[in-house]
Formats: C-alpha cells, sequence, structure tokens
C-alpha cells in the first residue's frame, strides 16, 4: 500500500512539471499562475502546494531536472594522466553543457529572464537559482585543487579566480547559445573548449 502511494506521489508531481514545462515555454514564466498549473494538472491549487511551495519552486525544480544540477560526476574517474589541463577541465565542464541539448532555446531564455528579473524583484529566487551555479562552481574549484595537489597546476595558481573566470565564459557562450538562432551546440562547445584553453594557455 505504501508503494502505492509513493507512485502515485511520484505521477503527480511528475505531471505538475511536465504541464508546468510546457505553460513556461507557451506564456513565459510570469504569465504562467499557479492556478493554471493546478488545473491543467487535473488538480486544486492546494495538493499543488503539497508538492511545491511555490511557481518558484516548481520552476526551479524542472531547472535541476533539466540540467541534471545533482551529483553525477566522480573526480576520481577523472583521466588525469592523459589529458591536458585545459582538456580535463573542458571534460568535466561539457558533460554539463550537454544536458542543453535536450532542453529548448526558449526555455534557456526564460532561464536567463528569470535570473535577471529576479535580482531586482525577488532576490530569494535568485538567489535560489545560483544555488545551482554555485554547485557547479564548487565542483570546478574542487577539480582545479586536485590538479593542483598532481602538480599539474602550478601552486601559487590563483583557483578561485580562474573559477569566476571559467564560471564567466561558460554564462557568456550560453547566452550566444540561447539568443543566436544559427548557433549550435557543438559550436558553443567548442567555444568553451577554446577559452579554457586560453585561460590555462595551451593555445
Amino acid at each position: 500500500m505504501v508503494g502505492l502511494r509513493q507512485f502515485k506521489k511520484k505521477r503527480t508531481r511528475k505531471k505538475i512539471l511536465e504541464v508546468s514545462k510546457k505553460l513556461f515555454l507557451d506564456k513565459g514564466y510570469d504569465k504562467t499562475t499557479s492556478k493554471e498549473i493546478a488545473k491543467r494538472s487535473g488538480l486544486g491549487v492546494g495538493t499543488v502546494y503539497n508538492y511545491f511551495e511555490s511557481k518558484a519552486d516548481i520552476f526551479l525544480a524542472i531547472m535541476s531536472e533539466e540540467f541534471g544540477i545533482e551529483e553525477k560526476y566522480n573526480l576520481d574517474e577523472i583521466d588525469i594522466d592523459n589529458n591536458t589541463v585545459s582538456d580535463i577541465i573542458s571534460e568535466f565542464i561539457l558533460s554539463y553543457i550537454e544536458n542543453i541539448s535536450f532542453i529548448s532555446k526558449n526555455l534557456i531564455r526564460e532561464i536567463i529572464f528569470v535570473a535577471i528579473k529576479s535580482f531586482k524583484t525577488k532576490f530569494k529566487l535568485f538567489n535560489k537559482l545560483m544555488q545551482m551555479d554555485y554547485k557547479l562552481m564548487d565542483k570546478i574549484h574542487k577539480l582545479l585543487l586536485l590538479l593542483k595537489d598532481k602538480k599539474l597546476i602550478k601552486k601559487d595558481f590563483d583557483t578561485k579566480e580562474a573559477v569566476e573566470v571559467i564560471y564567466g565564459s561558460i554564462i557568456y557562450e550560453i547566452c550566444l547559445y540561447a539568443y543566436t538562432d544559427d548557433t549550435n551546440l557543438n559550436e558553443t562547445k567548442e567555444n568553451i573548449r577554446s577559452k579554457i584553453k586560453f585561460i590555462f594557455r595551451e593555445n
């Protein structure tokens, strides 16, 4: 009985996310209401709030699932001995970027729009959005420290500053990809790879 209840809860949660994603794509974040999400899901608003605290939390859940933010990359599995520093870091980052291929450019634009707007009007939401980026930045930093321990990066190399520059490059290329119709994901990945080579002076 418990198993059936859990199955139904998972199915309901999935339905809410599927309906919400379509509405966000069709109407945009601001014009989509919790009431409409509930109605399209065949649920009451109160039931939707049993699964998510707010529309913002639904949006964040969609982002988390689409981008694969959760832990999935073990630093111990990285082939450090047979690659350059830029190749190691590029492969690590591009394993996350690959998930963009499953997301429409419209949704990426909506994510960027919500992030920018929430900085001014809903800082709590902006902070939640940034938490996912902070996770990625933290992983990149840990990788750089590992490479430093392996003496592949100089001892005095500023890893924190490097993370900020790498992150800035990723965001720039993702924005360019999202807002330029004729830019494909392979070009974006190669541009990121090229910038990382430049950062580590491997051009």
